[in-house]
């Protein structure tokens, strides 16, 4: 069901991009190879929504548009302009600045998004690197289960709701705020908008938020005040009361938690050096704590207070069983992709995009299966099926001179991939909105890391420009609603 149902979405696909006018419904389920099976018409209207909602959500733009000047039913066809990436050539220093940017997102939550948008770039012959430079490893870290649904919101200029409990409240208070951007300061995340029920601005860190986020989808979208500075409204707010913690460090590491103690206490030393010294260190937030002094592993713990030393245990109990599980499972078909790879199931939106991606990569360039496989961290024989399946797909009409060919058995017998009568595919597709920011935000990690420096000639400004003008509408404002600001190297993993 999965193979016949991408078969039958690249076919619409194929279509709506080879159409000049929109086509109604019924045209589309008289054309397109793959909607035949639908036995009645209410089978046909829910197969077409459901291919046109799967599609939207993986970044294809279908228009609506007048199919019938008569009766003025809707018709939909794919504009090329909003399909296509547009060319964009990156200098050397440029693409190692975009491959840090993604792998700023590695372990967050826009960590696929920022993978689909290198597999793009890669697939126009961008070349993109997210393994280069090793010795620098930006990480954004997300880890409020609320970020998720707040970034759709200030993505889709949504209202939301949440529950929330303010340090020292023992009860939550329900907040309906108009998100005006998402700001990371001092290793926390903050949503700032103005909260409906008390008519005025408001800023809420996110990892304060209790339960579920609700994005209220009536009403007008929100509006965001001209002028207003994300970054200065959170940080001018009043800093949260601060406690103290008792740490233990191993000597000449984890200097970054020196850096900000209040006091360091040296210990005893050993013949060669070795020992451990004692820190003061001012904390608000305990589960904040606990993430920060884990990051240094053996060489800082908790000595105090108890409850923070118990949950620092917990959080370490809790990774040691995730890692025991990861390593338990029995390895999949996944070729030698990189690191960089989103993990990717059998889903058919999954394969269309492959697909999608494949094409253009492959399309007069000399590459080989093995080399398409790395280079979308999947299996040779994974490869193979999905050049079987682009084999029966094509233009209305389905003859020899409509299908797109592919030698397959030059794939089977020699690992030669040839594709030829795929034109209206040899464009890859344009980033989506979360795409873009991703590597825009990440930008701005970047930049504002003092190891970044070093970057010559200005290469974090002249690829982020160039990124903005590849993404066009779809970036919009988001990427300037989502700030990050970095104190000390509290956001370096």
């Amino acid at each position: 069901m999965s193979r016949r149902k991408t078969e039958r979405q690249l076919n619409l696909v194929i279509c709506l991009l080879s159409t000049r006018r929109h086509l109604t419904a019924q045209e589309i389920r008289q054309t397109v190879h793959g909607y035949a099976e639908a036995d009645t018409e209410s089978a046909f209207k829910r197969m077409f929504e459901r291919d046109k909602r799967e599609l939207r959500d993986s970044g294809i733009p279908i228009q609506v548009g007048t199919g019938d000047a008569v009766s003025g039913e809707e018709g939909y066809r794919i504009s090329r302009s909003d399909y296509e990436l547009p060319e964009i050539e990156l200098l050397p220093d440029e693409a190692l600045v975009l491959g840090l940017a993604a792998r700023a997102w590695r372990h967050a939550s826009l960590g696929e998004a920022a993978a689909n948008a290198l597999f793009k770039l890669r697939s126009a012959g961008v070349p993109v690197d997210s393994e280069a430079a090793p010795g620098l490893t930006p990480a954004m870290r997300t880890d409020e289960p609320s970020f998720g649904p707040v970034w759709q919101a200030v993505r889709d200029r949504r209202p939301i709701s949440f529950d929330y409990r303010k340090p020292g409240q023992a009860e939550s208070e329900t907040r309906e705020v108009e998100p005006w951007g998402i700001v990371n300061l001092r290793g926390h995340w903050y949503v700032v908008g103005h909260d409906r029920l008390r008519d005025a601005r408001r800023v809420f860190r996110l990892g304060r938020i209790r339960g579920e986020v609700t994005v209220l989808r009536g009403g007008p979208d929100v509006v965001i005040p001209e002028g207003v500075d994300l970054r200065s409204v959170v940080a001018g707010q009043t800093a949260e009361p601060e406690r103290t913690a008792l740490l233990r460090v191993r000597a000449d590491s984890a200097h970054a938690l020196r850096r900000r103690a209040l006091r360091v206490v040296p210990g005893e030393r050993d013949g060669s050096g070795n020992g451990w010294d004692t820190l003061s260190y001012p904390y608000s937030d305990t589960p904040a704590l606990v993430r920060r002094v884990a990051s240094f592993g053996s060489r800082a713990e908790i000595v105090e207070p108890a409850g923070a030393r118990e949950a620092m245990a917990a959080h370490l109990a809790a990774t040691a069983g995730s890692a025991g599980a990861a390593a338990s499972e029995p390895v999949g078909t996944g070729g030698a992709g990189g690191t960089d790879a989103p993990v990717r199931g059998p889903r058919s939106a999954d394969q269309l995009r492959r697909l999608l991606m494949l094409v253009p990569y492959a399309l007069g360039r000399d590459v080989r299966v093995p080399e398409v496989a790395q280079h979308f961290g999947l299996s040779e024989k994974q490869v193979v099926a999905d050049l079987s399946l682009l084999w029966m797909c094509g233009l209305p009409g389905y003859t020899p001179g409509d299908l797109i060919d592919v030698d397959l058995d030059a794939a089977k017998e020699t690992g030669e991939i040839i594709i030829a009568n795929a034109d209206t595919l040899a464009q890859p597709l344009r980033l989506t909105a979360d795409e873009a920011a991703s590597l825009v935000v990440g930008l701005s990690l970047l930049e504002a890391l003092p190891e970044t420096e070093g970057l010559e000639g200005g290469a974090l400004k002249r690829v982020g420009e160039k990124l903005r003008t590849a993404a066009g509408a779809a970036l919009g404002s988001l990427a300037d609603s989502v700030q990050v600001r970095v104190e000390g190297d509290e956001q370096v993993a």
